[in-house]
């Protein structure tokens, strides 16, 4: 389950930003975003908790490597939505 779960922040990191350069495709982006967002509203709680999880390895990532400010933006903004704005706190 966690590799699906890595492959599905990856899906969602590149339809954020794959209409930053293609204008004509931001409508099927939105409305790919919006697809998995009522997947993930209607999935079993152990798999939330496996996407949640992905998001973090997912920041921790970004965080300690490239350090790519809009993909460390949107998995700051995926982890508030799913644990709550303070989720940075330990």
């Amino acid at each position: 389950m966690d590799r699906l779960a890595d492959a599905l922040v990856i899906a969602v990191l590149h339809l954020n930003h794959a209409s930053d350069f293609d204008d004509e495709r931001l409508d099927e982006d939105i409305q790919a975003l919006e697809e998995i967002a009522a997947a993930l509203q209607a999935a079993a709680p152990e798999e939330r908790k496996a996407f949640a999880d992905a998001v973090r390895r997912a920041y921790d990532f970004e965080a300690a490597g490239p350090k790519r400010e809009e993909h460390l933006s949107d998995l700051s903004q995926l982890l508030d939505e799913i644990l709550g704005e303070g989720w940075q706190q330990p």
